[in-house]
């Protein structure tokens, strides 16, 4: 069985986690939108760009 603490813990390292790995999704997607809005790229210039994200 888990105890308290160790959720106490872990569960908070967790959300702290979750809530950084969506502000880099944000910010990816950000990017994302400015690489297609100011770079007359070609398609497969912007799936690279995805690709290394």
């Amino acid at each position: 069985m888990v105890d308290g603490s160790w959720f106490m813990v872990h569960g908070s390292w967790l959300i702290v986690h979750v809530r950084l790995s969506t502000i880099n999704h944000q910010l990816s997607t950000i990017n994302y939108q400015l690489i297609i809005r100011h770079e007359c790229e070609t398609k497969t210039k912007i799936n690279f760009y995805i690709y290394f994200m």
